[in-house]
């Protein structure tokens, strides 16, 4: 009896709280928008961070500490991936108001990822420059055709009062996930030498671009071995999300290119269109 009597009170004394509401009409709304070119245009991003913002990051590295460059060459290499970066995204804007399709200048631009991460698995450490530049040059390509491509397709989902909103998220996720990948591909690729040189102290020091010298015969293979694989792993990745990023901006049965039945102007045949009789 005294538990029921509890029960009972705390019961009449029970307050029912108020949902909050999801935030604004047009917050919301807006989230909605980000959240449909975040999930068109996530494929792009992902593809794009590893086969871009990885090699930029480490291949300096490879270059000095395996190929012998000295920094400043290793930087005028790199133009060869960057400088497209300039030159690709007028051109992609001018294809698209040409009429190109987005989803089939996106499809190159990340087929452009995998064949060029493919490509440059031709790295070795007494490879000339003149061998690596084509798949530094397509992968340049390729990010600098999908830069304004990628972004403008997202910002057309969502209205210009809400544009400021959409930029710092695409811009937020773009940047988290480049830190991620770039922090994970070093770990792998530590990993990686690591399981070819023996031990991880001298794996940590191979990966910071320190190979001892002259005998860094055994260090500068392993090295590249590991680099081929990451590089073999990411075109992969680039080819999966070529094929993703096609279905997903594929248009939909019963868009503009379905045809639709007009509607017949005849008048039902079990309607009575005869004007009505005069009542004397």
């Amino acid at each position: 009896m005294r538990a029921a009597g509890i029960s009972a009170k705390a019961s009449s004394t029970a307050r029912v709280r108020p949902s909050r509401p999801p935030g604004p009409p047009c917050v919301v709304q807006c989230r909605e928008a980000v959240r449909q070119a975040a999930t068109k245009i996530s494929t792009v991003r992902r593809s794009r961070t590893p086969s871009v913002s990885v090699p930029l990051t480490y291949l300096p590295t490879y270059l000095v500490g395996a190929g012998g460059f000295s920094p400043q060459r290793a930087g005028t290499v790199l133009l060869l991936m960057t400088a497209p970066g300039l030159l690709a995204p007028p051109l992609a804007g001018a294809l698209a108001n040409r009429g190109v399709s987005i989803r089939l200048l996106i499809t190159v631009a990340l087929a452009f990822f995998a064949a060029g991460n493919a490509w440059l698995t031709v790295l070795g450490p007494d490879t000339p420059v003149a061998v690596i530049a084509g798949p530094l040059l397509m992968t340049g390509l390729g990010a600098g055709m999908s830069f304004g491509v990628a972004d403008g397709a997202a910002m057309s989902l969502v209205q210009p009062e809400q544009a400021g909103m959409a930029t710092g998220f695409l811009n937020t996720m773009r940047i988290g996930s480049e830190a991620i990948v770039i922090a994970v591909y070093g770990a792998v690729l530590g990993s990686l030498i690591s399981t070819r040189v023996g031990t991880h102290d001298l794996a940590a020091r191979v990966a910071a671009g320190d190979l001892g010298g002259a005998t860094s015969g055994t260090p500068a293979a392993g090295y590249t071995a590991a680099l081929h694989t990451l590089l073999y792993a990411t075109a992969t990745v680039c080819a999966l999300g070529t094929a993703a990023i096609a279905l997903a901006l594929a248009p939909p049965r019963g868009g503009p290119g379905t045809p639709v039945a007009a509607p017949s102007s005849a008048a039902p045949a079990s309607e009575d269109t005869r004007p009505p009789s005069k009542v004397a």
